[in-house]
């Protein structure tokens, strides 16, 4: 029989481990405190977004129930704009739309393009590494904005 400590022990552990898995930024504090109280951080992290986008999916949070004042949501859109912005997918992007979103120069786009054209879609961050020319390091740092 499993006891209530332990339950509430794995209860414990499994709210930190979401918890911690928000980067680190102003308002994070405020985003465990109002977000996490109903839902894992995987939910709403998993796709990034604008800022109006992320004002929408707030609205939306606050028509449901979610709890905090005004400022406490002002800030969470801040916090979720910031570290989770909108994904470019880098099978389907324009040249010009990776540029910009992920604000790579015009020769780098045009390589990834150049590079898909001729070898098929990519599946992972390691299968874009092998596009001639591109920082590694610079892709790594941008994981957060590419989808597949």
């Amino acid at each position: 029989m499993i006891r209530f400590g332990t339950v509430l022990l794995i209860f414990s552990s499994v709210l930190s481990a979401q918890k911690s898995s928000l980067p680190v930024g102003a308002g994070k504090d405020v985003v465990q405190r109002v977000c996490t109280q109903c839902h894992a951080v995987e939910v709403f992290t998993v796709k990034g977004n604008t800022r109006d986008g992320w004002t929408q999916v707030v609205t939306e949070m606050v028509a449901r129930g979610a709890q905090g004042s005004d400022d406490d949501f002002g800030t969470v859109v801040d916090y979720l704009t910031a570290n989770f912005p909108p994904k470019v997918n880098v099978n389907k992007a324009a040249a010009a739309e990776l540029k910009a979103g992920l604000a790579i120069e015009q020769k780098d786009a045009d390589a990834i393009v150049e590079y898909r054209a001729k070898n098929g879609n990519f599946k992972t961050l390691d299968d874009l590494k092998k596009v001639p020319g591109l920082d590694a390091g610079k892709l790594e740092s941008l994981k957060q904005k590419i989808a597949f």
